[in-house]
């Protein structure tokens, strides 16, 4: 079974050797790159095979919206997760449904916590490169609010 190809894209670097260890150490995945801007994630995208990349929000530089629709056209099967922390978390959670949809048009396929436990990450990634989606609960919860009141 060929391993799943992760790359990780955040501002912060003590984050993305964080990542880099915890996919490291997975017999099942392999670690491919990383980048500090969401516009260098496009360029590693577009050079390296990468089955899952992990984004954060809040990088400098193009949003991660836009920097999603650039890695689709270029490699249209490399799937994308978001990873928020303290306020841009607040802020996905408070736009309620208008996340979800944001995140269903630009075929963003998860969402995580940058607070999550290790193996929630790798569960989200294992999933995410089966062909599912795969959100965090305050993301699934408000959703099945929302959703609930129609």
């Amino acid at each position: 079974m060929d391993k799943i190809r992760v790359a990780i894209a955040d501002n912060k670097a003590e984050f993305r050797m964080k990542i880099r260890a915890l996919i490291s150490a997975e017999t099942d995945m392999k670690f491919v790159g990383d980048a500090g801007s969401a516009m260098n994630a496009v360029n590693l995208v577009r050079v390296v095979p990468t089955d899952v990349i992990l984004m954060s929000v809040g990088m400098p530089g193009t949003d991660i919206f836009e920097a999603t629709k650039y890695i689709k056209m270029e490699r249209p099967l490399t799937k994308v997760v978001i990873l928020a922390e303290g306020e841009d978390e607040s802020r996905l959670i408070d736009r309620g449904m208008e996340t979800i949809y944001m995140f269903r048009d630009s075929e963003i396929r998860g969402y995580i916590s940058k607070q999550s436990p290790a193996e929630e990450m790798l569960e989200v990634i294992r999933q995410v490169s089966a062909v599912c989606s795969c959100f965090c609960l305050p993301v699934t919860r408000l959703g099945v609010q929302r959703l609930s009141r129609v």
